[in-house]
């Protein structure tokens, strides 16, 4: 054959490849396979809550950090045992709603490691919900229980587990006209440091309730594998990994006495962001208080609260006020279990997730606890 020959059957076969895959990723990605094969395809946007898990996936592939695992998600959307049908009324007696962020969905762990998930197999008798999602905070938490209570599902008990980060994501989300949760603008690094350059700890950007830039809003959310592909190569490239042992974070040094934080907390500030989360904590409370639903707040520590902050931390101080001022029906603190440990060299990869800031195995243990 000619080289001219071989070049023409090198592109014929090249347009039929690039095809055949087209195809494969349009039927890949709009079927159930996807949840199998293409990591965290269960994670969707949500016109209501900015972004959810998607309902009734059985075995979805999880993927956080160098941590592959199985996650299932029920009717509701939420991380659960199995794919199963949640009733408006529950069979059980009792119904226990888990509401939070990255912690209580408990990022890198299967359902029976999860804090959540070790509480129900305690409590057989009591239906347990999980409506923690990675990225919630007080803004989310309200507009998750007025969508439920809205539905007729019936709850006895939330158990609200606030995180360090909820300061910082509710800087970065705000209500739209129709109620509805959006991006403010600001884009922050989140593994970014105290004293880290401005223009890389907060940036502006579109905002967009879905995480995608104009043109993506195409055919482009179509092809999954793709997708998926794309930003395999743009993490081998860019050179970004987790940090080793992420230290001082922006997102968490807020509680530190004498740390101040210009960046990273968008126009509203530590302080604001504090005060917007308070007023919509406010909020949901009244909402529970008139249904009769008893709830009941949970704190605990990141690494960088064990490491530079004391055991009567800002967020329990804060916490704790609200309580008292909300009637809760228990505060729950686990700064004090954990830095029981703090005398410990190896406190960091006892209970934590390694190179992360969220608890594996024993940590989830010593909350469900």
């Amino acid at each position: 054959m000619s080289p001219v020959s071989i070049l023409k059957t090198l592109i014929v076969n090249t347009l039929i490849s690039i095809a055949l895959f087209a195809v494969i990723d349009l039927v890949v990605s709009n079927s159930s396979v996807r949840f199998m094969l293409i990591p965290d395809s269960f994670r969707i946007p949500d016109r209501r809550l900015h972004h959810t898990l998607e309902k009734n996936v059985s075995s979805g592939l999880a993927v956080w950090g160098d941590r592959h695992y199985r996650i299932y998600t029920n009717s509701l959307g939420f991380k659960d045992s199995a794919a199963r049908e949640i009733k408006p009324v529950s069979d059980k007696p009792v119904r226990v709603l888990f509401i939070g962020d990255s912690f209580t969905e408990a990022v890198g762990l299967p359902w029976d490691q999860t804090f959540v998930g070790v509480f129900a197999s305690h409590f057989p008798e009591v239906e347990v919900l999980n409506g923690g999602v990675v990225g919630y905070s007080p803004s989310i938490y309200l507009r998750q229980v007025e969508l439920l209570l809205s539905r007729g599902l019936t709850i006895n008990d939330v158990i609200i587990y606030i995180d360090i980060s909820d300061v910082q994501d509710e800087a970065l989300c705000k209500f739209d006209s129709l109620g509805d949760i959006v991006d403010t603008g600001f884009v922050v690094n989140p593994l970014a440091r105290v004293g880290d350059p401005p223009d890389t700890i907060q940036w502006r950007s579109a905002p967009t309730p879905t995480f995608q830039v104009p043109w993506e809003r195409s055919l482009w959310p179509e092809f999954e594998l793709t997708r998926y592909l794309d930003r395999q190569i743009d993490l081998l490239f860019s050179g970004s990994r987790r940090a080793k042992d992420p230290d001082r974070l922006v997102k968490s040094m807020w509680t530190v006495e004498g740390v101040t934080l210009p960046y990273g907390y968008g126009n509203l500030g530590v302080t604001g962001a504090i005060e917007k989360e308070l007023g919509n904590m406010n909020e949901l409370a009244q909402i529970l208080h008139h249904r009769g639903i008893k709830f009941s707040l949970a704190v605990y520590p990141w690494p960088d609260q064990m490491q530079y902050d004391i055991v009567e931390s800002k967020q329990v101080a804060i916490w704790r006020s609200w309580c008292e001022r909300n009637a809760c029906e228990n505060f729950i603190n686990h700064f004090p279990d954990f830095f029981a440990l703090k005398n410990r060299a190896d406190w960091r990869k006892l209970v934590y997730l390694p190179g992360d800031v969220h608890f594996n195995q024993l940590g989830n243990r010593m909350i469900a606890e």
